[in-house]
């Protein structure tokens, strides 16, 4: 089953010091270091044991003062979690959810697979790694990084160091998920197997992997009707069986003409 793999959220009307006190009360035991100064923000710190980050902490924003955080790895379930106990309010920057197989053979069929629903939906597919020999480890990148909804394939068995847990035919298929304004609260709740509803392919690529289906997520920039997108609709849905007929027994073209001639507009044909 899916787990999340990155949970980034803005903390609405929090204060920096009294999450960066909740945090480390949560995570006894833990260090505070400085941290990377990332998307415009002047303050950030890290809880640290020992060389292990748990979670990263950012405020200072010129245009808000709500703090940031920000849970990768196998931090991020237990962060989620948290986030969602405490600050129900939050909104999500950025949600990843990974599946894992282990058995010899899953790179070939799953990336058949990806590739597959990649074609079908006409996305883009970046090839990286050692394709030529397949020893020192193969990634897909399918779809667009600017894209609210992107997916990355890797052989993580055989990453840097990972040869030590003696796991070679690892593979981790990540769904990143980057909602734009409008769906940062509704990711507040979502599950990581509803992180593959976010897009329709990513959606038939978890009915297939799984033989589940899972409830589409809009995620992107919604669409608004116009009131002349209205109108039209209610034109449409009134007379849309007089016009087929019409069309039928005048042609289109005879049909646009009349029906210009109708509204007083100087028909170009």
């Amino acid at each position: 089953m899916p787990s999340f793999d990155w949970y980034q959220a803005t903390l609405t009307d929090q204060q920096p010091d009294e999450v960066l006190a909740v945090l480390k009360e949560f995570f006894p035991r833990s260090d505070i270091k400085r941290g990377r100064l990332l998307y415009g923000y002047k303050e950030a710190v890290d809880l640290i044991r020992g060389d292990h980050r748990i979670v990263s902490l950012m405020w200072g924003l010129h245009s808000s003062p709500d703090p940031h955080i920000q849970f990768t790895g196998s931090d991020a379930i237990e962060g989620a979690s948290l986030c969602r106990k405490l600050w129900p309010n939050h909104r999500v920057s950025r949600v990843d959810s990974a599946m894992d197989w282990y058995s010899t053979g899953a790179w070939e069929e799953l990336s058949a697979l990806a590739l597959e629903v990649a074609k079908k939906h006409n996305l883009k597919v970046q090839h990286v790694g050692d394709f030529l020999r397949g020893e020192n480890g193969r990634t897909l990148y399918i779809g667009s990084k600017s894209s609210p909804v992107f997916v990355c394939l890797y052989e993580k068995g055989k990453q840097p160091g990972m040869e030590l847990l003696g796991e070679p035919h690892w593979v981790r298929l990540e769904v990143r998920v980057r909602p734009k304004s409008s769906a940062k609260a509704q990711c507040a709740t979502i599950t990581p197997s509803e992180v593959f509803g976010c897009a329709l392919w990513t959606r038939e690529l978890y009915q297939r992997l799984t033989g589940s289906s899972i409830a589409r997520h809009r995620v992107g920039t919604q669409y608004e009707p116009t009131d002349d997108d209205r109108a039209f609709a209610a034109l449409v849905k009134q007379y849309g069986p007089l016009v087929v007929r019409l069309c039928s027994t005048m042609g289109a073209k005879s049909f646009a003409k009349k029906l210009l001639d109708g509204v007083g507009w100087d028909c170009p044909f």
